[in-house]
This record gives structure tokens, C-alpha cells and sequence, in this order.
């Protein structure tokens, strides 16, 4: 992860967070909603979890013809965290924490290294050593899970106990 997020998990006493808003955009042209979402939330869904140990098992989720998609939830006893994807004329990353104490924000805008290559440059770094990777198989799968289950709740419009777009793993 990027420096900043790995300080953020060292630094911040999450029982005083009570929210957490990512927004992230990309400006290339995408080929639907679904690749903008599978592209851009994967990470920030890691960062929770690497922050968290877990994502949380409901989410409502919003969708709009623009390429924008919005997923929202709330740790147990934690922080409600508000995750948004969208295509933009400019690219941008921002994490920003809320807390008693003022708001902390992790921002990068065309900056280098893409978040990707450094979790790929970290596992590479692991193969053939006693270190495990900060990012895992179950990470993985937790991460693809709630994916397909927002899109697909998205898709069809009906969601968790009758709700429209609430998905519930």
C-alpha cells in the first residue's frame, strides 16, 4: 500500500473515526459501468480491509448513467465508510478519515506509483520467503465477493430483505 495508507494504520486510533469517504476517478474512456467498478474499487476495498481485518457484509449501493458508482456501509461499532468510483476528465485518489480531532486525507493525483504496482511489487517481494503478503487470496475473494454482489443487486434492483439496492453477503 501506499505510504500514507500504511501510516494511517499505524497513527490513527480507529474507535475515534466515525467516518470514511474514498473517492476515486479515472479519466480513460472505460467500456461500462461494471469495468469501472471491477477497476477502481478492488483497492480501496483492500485498504478497508487492511485497515479494518474484514469488510463489512452490507452495502447499499448507488448507480447513475453518468459511470458513477457509489457503495456505502458501517463497521460494527466503527466508522460508516462511503466508497465512490467515476470517470472524470482528471484521475484522482482521496481517502478521507473523520474523526473527533479533525479530518485526515490521503490524496494522489497523477501520482506514481499506482497503488497496484506497489501491493504487486510488495507480493513479489514475498514469493520465495517466510513474509506473508499484506494482500491475500481471502482478501481477494472477500474483495470479489461484495462486488459481484453490489453489481449484481445494482443490476437487478432488488436487494437484501426486499430493499432495492442493498446487498447483504
Amino acid at each position: 500500500y501506499l505510504r500514507e495508507v500504511q501510516t494511517a494504520a499505524r497513527k490513527i486510533d480507529w474507535g475515534q473515526v466515525s467516518e470514511i469517504r474514498c473517492l476515486r476517478t479515472v479519466s480513460r474512456n472505460v467500456a461500462d459501468k461494471a469495468d469501472l467498478l471491477w477497476s477502481l474499487a478492488p483497492h480501496d476495498l483492500a485498504v478497508l480491509r487492511f485497515w479494518f481485518g474484514y469488510l463489512p457484509e452490507t452495502w447499499a449501493v448507488e448507480s447513475d448513467v453518468r459511470f458513477r458508482w457509489t457503495l456505502r456501509s458501517a463497521y460494527a461499532r466503527g466508522p460508516n465508510v462511503e466508497l465512490t468510483v467515476a470517470q472524470s476528465r482528471l484521475p484522482l485518489r482521496e481517502i478521507s478519515i473523520e474523526r473527533e480531532s479533525g479530518t485526515i486525507r490521503i490524496r494522489q493525483q497523477q501520482r506514481m506509483p499506482e497503488p497496484l504496482s506497489v501491493v504487486l511489487e510488495h507480493f513479489a517481494a514475498c514469493l520465495g520467503t517466510d513474509r506473508s503478503p499484506i494482500t491475500g487470496v481471502d482478501g481477494a475473494i472477500e474483495t470479489a465477493r461484495v462486488l459481484s454482489g453490489v453489481s449484481t443487486c445494482a443490476t437487478s434492483g432488488v436487494g437484501y430483505g426486499g430493499t432495492a439496492n442493498v446487498w447483504h453477503g
